[in-house]
């Protein structure tokens, strides 16, 4: 299986899409439906909590307790891609940390986020890959269909 995107309509390297594809892969998750997400996420020791972030989307803490928190203030399909990229975080960047801590919001975007987007674009379903504004594509990049799988 290829990965979904064309690497030339994003900031991440190709080696980077193939790796994050194949360990959404390797993950087994397949998500559109919020409640569904929620009680895999939760199946898996992390409690998802609903609360007004103010202007953040979403945060993730793993140690020893685990949280995933989403703003509650925003619509069901931003708080569904909210949870997939919190997720992503920990599957891609808390392999080698003892304690882990994101905060996720649309006014800063680096490297980190956009490769946790581009995990949640893997694992989501074919109408939330077409309705959410993805932080890994390229400013005016637009996904066709020849780019989904």
């Amino acid at each position: 299986m290829n990965p979904v995107i064309d690497p030339s309509l994003t900031y991440l390297s190709g080696s980077d899409i193939m790796r994050i594809f194949e360990l959404a892969l390797k993950c087994g998750f397949k998500f559109g439906i919020l409640d569904q997400i929620v009680k895999q996420i939760e199946n898996n020791n992390i409690e998802v909590v609903f609360k007004d972030l103010k202007d953040l989307n979403g945060m993730m803490v793993l140690g020893y307790e685990k949280h995933i928190f989403v703003n509650n203030t925003i619509s069901e399909l931003e708080q569904t891609h909210t949870l997939l990229h919190e997720l992503g975080h920990g599957y891609l960047h808390c392999t080698n940390r003892f304690n882990c801590f994101f905060v996720c919001s649309d006014s800063f975007i680096d490297y980190e986020e956009m490769e946790a987007d581009y995990f949640a674009f893997s694992v989501s379903n074919n109408y939330l890959k077409e309705h959410i504004r993805w932080n890994f594509l390229k400013i005016g990049a637009r996904m066709g269909e020849k780019n989904f799988q």
